[in-house]
């Protein structure tokens, strides 16, 4: 019995000395900031003490959790540049051990980033309309807050922690506004511009009328009349009862009037209207004692030109002789050895360029201008002998060609004419492998419509000159253009 109570005696001083152990372990791995260890030996210890002892473990091992999730928190907040956070939590884990090295640095460390103030805005610069409105801004700063400072009196701020939205008030002027304000956090300032158009001025109607004065003889007849406006349309008002609005366009008008069987002449006008401005149009026909004499013709150049104007056959009605090309073209013709390809071998090409056109009178005018061209086709070999072997070749060419073309017109309208021409064109040709051109003269032919201001181009060309056929050499006339298609806006 006595042996049971000693060996009792023994092992509980044993376990004693082994629980304090593991106390003494947990107190040195607390000091030095290792709280994984110290969680270990303090819970140790509480699993094998007893009483007070047992209790001053658990109050340590709580101490060392607490610092764990401290210096975890305080680490996630300085990784995310959250500085016053860690410096918050570092300071905790310093409270409870003052000798924790890693946290007395990364302390440090916290209050020299706070120390310098980071701020930064979503827009430098902000822009309202005359009615006013609401823009925001994201702040972005390490400071505590921010401050707005030297607002422009029509301007307001409805702030929050990390944005703010500038509130401008309507403009009633005409003018537009500048001003500018700043944002401050800790000692960075940054300036915001602001500006506010001012309510748009209208602008002024123009009011242009080629003729103000209109002269008809008693057969009566009718005009043209050019109107020239920035206004979206113009009226004709208060026309006299025996004249008439024939057609109406944008930027014209053809006014006609009845005969006047009544020996005495009659004088009225009418009013053109755009906007806020209007021109007077006054209208004078002869009676009918005066509708053959010749004097009042040849006197008065306004019947003159109404006169022209009414028996003017098939002129132009458009004044668009200019127009920008682009177009498919395919050449017939190989210039390097002067002699018609097949179809299978036909050059491929676009052609761009500045089309001309002036119009005369009864339909005729001029197709002229200057196109550049360019061609290219593949072209395969095979050789001589060995009739197994074959390779393909690409081949270029460059062209200009400068057409000297009559041409016919069937005027419908202003916007609707069909035309024919035909004609030579001068030709220069340049393959891509060799600096020499060739100079072929063409007789070219075709036809196209145009729609308002756009106008489609098809035709044909042949070449005229000298080739060498396998049995002579001579003059002949050989396809050239094969084909033509263009489109132009003329203007």
């Amino acid at each position: 019995m006595k042996r049971i109570i000693l060996l009792s005696i023994f092992i509980s001083t044993v376990v004693s000395v082994f629980c304090q152990t593991d106390l003494q372990d947990g107190d040195s791995c607390f000091e030095q900031g290792d709280y994984a260890c110290a969680i270990t030996k303090y819970g140790d210890a509480v699993m094998s003490l007893s009483g007070r002892d047992k209790q001053i473990a658990e109050i340590k091992l709580g101490r060392a959790k607490l610092c764990a999730e401290w210096l975890k928190a305080a680490d996630q907040a300085f990784n995310s540049k959250n500085y016053k956070q860690a410096q918050e939590n570092y300071q905790n884990v310093l409270g409870e051990n003052p000798k924790d090295s890693y946290a007395k640095a990364q302390l440090g460390k916290s209050s020299e980033a706070l120390a310098a103030t980071t701020l930064s805005l979503s827009r430098m610069d902000l822009s309202f309309s005359s009615s006013g409105g609401r823009e925001g801004i994201a702040v972005n700063t390490n400071a505590a807050s921010f401050s707005i400072t030297k607002l422009p009196p029509w301007c307001s701020v409805d702030k929050s922690a990390s944005s703010f939205s500038l509130v401008c008030t309507a403009n009633t002027g005409n003018t537009t506004r500048y001003g500018y304000f700043t944002v401050t956090a800790g000692d960075k300032t940054i300036r915001v511009d602001v500006t506010q158009s001012g309510i748009a001025t209208k602008t002024a109607t123009t009011l242009t009328i080629s003729r103000q004065n209109i002269s008809f003889t008693a057969s009566g007849g009718r005009t043209i009349i050019d109107v020239k406006t920035n206004a979206s349309d113009y009226q004709i008002r208060l026309l006299p009862r025996w004249c008439t609005v024939v057609a109406k366009h944008d930027t014209w008008f053809t006014i006609s009037c009845g005969p006047n069987s009544s020996p005495r002449s009659r004088n009225s006008g009418f009013k053109v209207i755009a906007g806020d401005k209007e021109v007077e149009i006054t209208v004078n026909q002869a009676g009918i004692e005066n509708a053959n004499t010749s004097t009042s013709k040849s006197n008065n150049p306004t019947i003159a030109n109404t006169y022209k104007t009414k028996y003017c056959l098939n002129c132009p009605k458009t004044r668009d002789i200019f127009g920008l090309t682009v177009g498919y073209i395919q050449m017939a013709y190989d210039p390097l050895v002067q002699m018609p390809i097949s179809s299978k071998n036909y050059w491929n090409g676009v052609q761009l360029g500045l089309r001309i056109e002036p119009l005369f009178k009864y339909g005729f005018g001029l197709n002229t201008g200057i196109f550049y061209e360019y061609y290219s086709r593949s072209t395969t070999y095979t050789d001589t002998y060995d009739p197994y072997y074959s390779y393909s070749e690409k081949q270029e060419l460059q062209a200009f060609n400068i057409p000297l073309h009559l041409e016919y017109r069937l005027n419908f309208s202003k916007w609707f004419n069909l035309f024919a021409y035909g004609g030579v064109g001068f030709n220069a040709v340049k393959n891509s492998e060799f600096d020499e051109y060739s100079w072929p003269v063409t007789f070219e032919y075709g036809g196209g419509m145009r729609i308002n201001r756009i106008q489609f181009n098809a035709g044909k060309s042949s070449h005229v000159g000298d080739f060498k056929d396998s049995q002579n050499f001579g003059r002949y006339t050989t396809p050239y253009h094969n084909l033509v298609i263009s489109m132009s806006y003329m203007f």
